[in-house]
């Protein structure tokens, strides 16, 4: 049922804003984590040779998650703590069948090894992320 609805919402949102009954994104706040994620997709495409569908899942994943720690603002990495992620997945994963929790989890974590590439410190937030049974 959740498959059928969730797509079934972002249409009638889209129409909503077109007509603009519904505000728009704000582009404004978002143009840091645009840029993180632009970043990202170079990375899961030319490093990781990853297809387009499966970059536009991890991006919705790790876009929703930057979102929800850092508003627009900029992405500190070593501000996140593992009870960060934690409540995010809990939060964000609430009803999702155990497929989609561990598609989103491992979004996370390419995420993560992503910016570990960078230098950053993420194995805690890794370590973090639910790990689920096939």
């Amino acid at each position: 049922m959740r498959c059928q609805v969730k797509p079934a919402l972002r249409h009638f949102l889209a129409m909503l804003r077109s007509e603009g009954t519904c505000s728009q994104p704000s582009t404004a706040d978002s143009s840091i984590i645009a840029t993180e994620l632009r970043a990202f997709r170079q990375h899961l495409t030319e490093v990781r040779g990853l297809c387009e569908s499966t970059c536009s899942s991890r991006l919705r994943h790790v876009q929703d998650f930057l979102f929800d720690r850092f508003r627009g603002g900029p992405v500190r990495i070593p501000s996140l703590t593992p009870l960060d992620v934690c409540r995010f997945m809990r939060r964000y994963t609430v009803g999702w069948a155990p497929c989609s929790i561990k598609e989103a989890a491992n979004s996370l974590r390419s995420y993560f090894l992503f910016k570990a590439s960078q230098g950053k410190l993420t194995q805690a937030l890794i370590a973090a992320l639910p790990r689920v049974a096939q």
